[in-house]
């Protein structure tokens, strides 16, 4: 990924063949690993790569489908990695065609998170303001 970003989900398409062979080669138990680490990428065993998501026994692939999953994580990170332990069962060799990432970019997050602080503001501040008024008018009263 180009940005750093908050994964939320992503999606796993398997290689359409006519005899099948390539639902078979569809991964069945796997890991998805982040990290912002710009060294970490060329070396998957670096100890900042932080396990995001594990699937276990993923089997049913089919033909021009995919299979989702959701990730619960806090943290956005600029590189990704999917591991791969077994497939389904064809051969020695995993296959599939696409890998789809879905999440909020940083950027966006933040961007949020200014929106929020400002709405705070605006509000305290038109509070103070109807007080102040409020404070006035009970001054002329007496």
């Amino acid at each position: 990924m180009d940005t750093i970003t908050n994964l939320r989900k992503y999606r796993i398409y398997p290689m359409t063949e006519a005899a099948h062979e390539g639902l078979g080669r569809a991964p069945r138990v796997f890991r998805i690993y982040g990290t912002n680490d710009d060294n970490a990428w060329a070396n998957s065993r670096s100890t900042s790569w932080v396990m995001l998501n594990e699937q276990i026994n993923i089997t049913g692939y089919a033909n021009n489908s995919f299979k989702e999953f959701t990730v619960n994580t806090a943290n956005p990170y600029r590189y990704y990695a999917i591991i791969i332990k077994n497939n389904n069962y064809a051969g020695t060799w995993t296959q599939f065609s696409k890998w789809e990432m879905y999440g909020d970019s940083a950027v966006d997050a933040l961007t949020d998170e200014i929106q929020d602080a400002l709405n705070r503001e605006a509000a305290a501040k038109k509070k103070a303001e109807d007080s102040a008024k409020a404070f006035e008018a009970s001054k002329k009263a007496l």
